[in-house]
């Protein structure tokens, strides 16, 4: 899954379709990956994305739920992932920097000059490994950045969640 924030939209998605409206401060989130804070039953979220492989363009197989809320300090990211397969959630990772390509992941994206060529990358799995990166352009990756975020998720029967707090400093 790709998130483009700045403007937010569903994967492979050429223009915007669909934007989220952001509370200018939200209540105290808990990162716990629960997903059950207050400021979370009122954020605007985004359920209608596409598929990038195996299939570009084609409607998701499986629901995948986006909130974005903020405070003074921070961008807060919600992400509901449902699988119907719960049981075979991939996720064998646990450290910072590892290669999380043969796990599930959720990767945000953020076009922070909102230039469409440079960025940040945040992604993680379902046991809450981080990976990060700059982007600038699309042949330059520079894996060795390390920013200063969390993030906190969770499985349950239905799929996994993830709750990531990414200070506007980062």
């Amino acid at each position: 899954m790709l998130l483009v924030c700045g403007i937010c939209l569903p994967a492979g998605a050429q223009t915007p379709d669909k934007s989220l409206l952001m509370v200018a401060r939200a209540p105290p989130i808990r990162l716990d990956g629960r997903l059950d804070d207050a400021a979370w039953a009122t954020a605007d979220s985004i359920a209608d994305f596409r598929q990038r492989e195996p299939a570009e363009g084609a409607p998701a197989t499986e629901r995948t739920v986006v909130k974005v809320v903020r405070d003074d300090d921070a961008l807060y990211v919600a992400v509901r992932a449902d699988d119907r397969n719960a049981s075979e959630i991939r996720a064998t990772q646990l450290r910072r920097d590892a290669d999380l390509g043969s796990d599930d992941t959720v990767t945000l994206l953020i076009d922070s000059f909102h230039d469409h060529r440079t960025g940040f990358v945040f992604q993680t799995n379902p046991n809450g490994a981080m990976w990060d990166a700059q982007i600038n352009g699309l042949d330059n990756t520079n894996t060795n950045w390390n920013g200063i975020w969390e993030v906190a998720t969770r499985r349950d029967s239905s799929g996994w969640t993830a709750e990531f707090r990414i200070p506007f400093r980062t």
